[in-house]
């Protein structure tokens, strides 16, 4: 079956050819992996590489190791294994302390993203780097953590308004936080940014997978909601070449083939099928993964709204744009508001904007779009 899709073409998120050549080279197996890496290392110099390509690195060099490659490369490969392997001890010890902080006040936790696939999927901590950690928090208990982690010694990125409606907790996902050795934590209420309401997460807690990190019992999603999270969240505009979300889906499906039905459902309901169509059918297309036909067939005959697909266009450009936050940050108010009347919709959309930028009052709001204005008319010239 050929597949369509309009709107935005797959570009702008997407790996360059070249990229393409290291992925395969670092993840498929037999001669399908040598011809990449030929290929690859024939135009590539290690020292001057991308920095989302230098993140495959470890993957590489396990990949060329299994193959019994020998390589001038190798030991600058086994080299960048090694620190990412010790950077990640260092990361996940300070990671344990947060979750035993955490689990001693009785809230419950869940890891995401790299550290739930490196754990579960990876199973070797110099194979996948971490620049932070993700720990999921219940939405009930968000408010008590974000006053517990500044109050036990974590360093707070971004201020918080001094008073927090429960709206802040739809509208906004996630805090950052770093410990004394700059370590740096994000707790999230949620785990799609896209999806705020507050029983939202409530399924994802209850199909949770167990967890054991640094010898702190903790969970993580299941392999069909963890695929889901993986795709949906690296299929999106980032500055730094968008290669680790490839690896994470691709060693996820290798070790454990998740839930179809499941995954399909969760993408129905979050209206999340347009990321869900476009990551799959680019993971089968580009490595071969093991994915069904009939989950391809379902997705692409799933209908899709005018506001999904302007919400999915606005993945792929540059999200630091004014204009496209804005943007996107109108779509998540749509979410938010789901049901209301277009009246208030519009007019409660300044304080969704008020909560998003962390600001006490819309009043601030002019001189907040001026400074940001203003930042952007600077790096023009800079």
């Amino acid at each position: 079956m050929v597949y369509h899709d309009g709107g935005v073409p797959m570009s702008g998120c997407w790996p360059t050819i070249r990229q393409e050549l290291l992925l395969r080279a670092s993840l498929l197996k037999g001669e399908h992996a040598l011809v990449a890496w030929r290929e690859w290392s024939a135009h590539a110099d290690i020292n001057t590489i991308d920095a989302g390509s230098y993140r495959l690195l470890p993957l590489l060099y396990r990949n060329l190791c299994e193959h019994g490659i020998d390589h001038p490369a190798l030991p600058k490969l086994k080299g960048v294994y090694r620190q990412v392997w010790y950077k990640n001890q260092m990361l996940l010890h300070g990671t344990a302390e947060v979750l035993r902080l955490l689990h001693n006040a009785g809230i419950p936790t869940m890891v995401l993203k790299g550290t739930a696939a490196m754990a579960l999927y990876y199973r070797d901590y110099g194979l996948r780097g971490m620049e932070d950690v993700d720990i999921l928090i219940p939405v009930d208990k968000a408010l008590e953590v974000l006053r517990l982690l500044p109050a036990s010694g974590l360093i707070e990125h971004f201020p918080l308004p001094k008073t927090l409606p429960s709206r802040f907790f739809e509208v906004v996902h996630s805090q950052a936080y770093s410990d004394a050795l700059s370590h740096q934590f994000d707790v999230h209420w949620h785990v799609f940014p896209e999806c705020g309401a507050p029983d939202t997460d409530d399924n994802l807690w209850q199909a949770a997978v167990p967890l054991v990190l640094n010898g702190v019992e903790t969970r993580a999603l299941n392999p069909a909601d963890q695929l889901l999270h993986i795709c949906t969240h690296g299929v999106r505009w980032n500055a730094l070449p968008p290669l680790r979300w490839i690896a994470d889906a691709s060693v996820l499906l290798s070790t454990a083939p998740p839930d179809w039905a499941r995954l399909v459902e969760q993408a129905q309901n979050r209206q999340l099928v347009l990321p869900m169509r476009k990551s799959l059918l680019y993971l089968r297309s580009l490595l071969k993964a093991p994915i069904p036909e009939h989950v391809l067939e379902i997705l692409y005959s799933t209908p899709v709204s005018a506001r999904e697909c302007n919400e999915y266009n606005l993945r792929l450009r540059p999200a630091h744009k004014p204009v496209a936050a804005l943007s996107a940050l109108w779509y998540k108010h749509l979410r938010v508001m789901l049901g209301e009347s277009p009246f208030r919709v519009l007019a409660s959309f300044p304080q969704t904007v008020r909560l998003a930028c962390r600001l006490d009052s819309t009043i601030q709001l002019p001189v907040h779009a001026l400074r940001v204005s203003g930042r952007t008319i600077l790096s023009l010239f800079s």
